[in-house]
């Protein structure tokens, strides 16, 4: 068997650390709160935001699902075709996501202190601002989809830096005040701009001319004289 191609191999890691970049910074963005609400506040503010926040991020499952279904069907696609199923995809992403984040919006006050106790009220209006800022996730799903199956992984990790930041901002000066609930609040913004920030990554990179003239496969074919050994 012959052995694999050096630019195949270059551009797999290349692609994996672009990828891996945006996994790490959103791991981060959704613990980093939890950290800094130890530090500022204490233990029962942070299991009341933790209690807040799983419950919100059932939301995310749906999301999370687009892209790993989306992906490898983008990335055979093309730029052009995957650029026009990711239009017809969003809106229909938005609406399903709505329809989740409603009814678990409303049940929040009556699950949350059934399933915790009535101690973990607080952990109410915190997961309903958060479900709130989690209502555009399932366009964040198909965005990333495209990103990844069109080869531009990095644009994915460079939104979840927005929402990073915003998160290590609105903590800093909201939690000393608010404390899980300005936490909520911090979420709910951050995952919003990140989210606005992949929809502006797509119109940039999946308008026509940009999808027909840079768009390019994940890994490519061998270019004329590449390296084989």
């Amino acid at each position: 068997a012959r052995p694999p191609a050096l630019f195949l191999a270059r551009r797999v890691v290349v692609y994996g650390l672009r990828a891996q970049i945006g996994g790490v910074i959103t791991l981060m963005n959704l613990r980093l709160d939890f950290i800094l609400l130890t530090v500022l506040t204490g233990p029962a503010v942070l299991g009341v935001y933790a209690v807040a926040s799983k419950f919100a991020e059932l939301v995310k499952i749906f999301g999370m699902s687009l892209t790993y279904v989306l992906y490898p069907r983008f990335a055979k696609d093309g730029p052009v075709t995957a650029a026009a199923r990711a239009r017809k995809l969003m809106p229909k992403a938005l609406v399903v996501t709505a329809v989740g984040v409603a009814p678990l919006w409303l049940i929040a006050g009556f699950v949350i202190p059934a399933i915790y106790g009535s101690q973990f009220k607080p952990a109410i209006l915190p997961a309903q601002i958060i479900l709130l800022g989690l209502a555009l996730d399932g366009l964040g799903g198909v965005v990333t989809g495209y990103l990844y199956g069109i080869g531009r992984p990095g644009l994915n990790s460079c939104a979840m830096a927005v929402g990073l930041g915003a998160t290590v901002l609105l903590d800093l000066l909201l939690i000393p005040r608010y404390g899980a609930l300005g936490a909520a609040i911090a979420s709910a913004v951050a995952y919003t701009a990140a989210t606005l920030t992949l929809v502006s990554f797509f119109w940039w990179v999946g308008r026509p001319a940009s999808a027909a003239g840079k768009g390019e496969p994940v890994l490519g074919s061998r270019p004329a004289g590449a390296e084989t050994r």
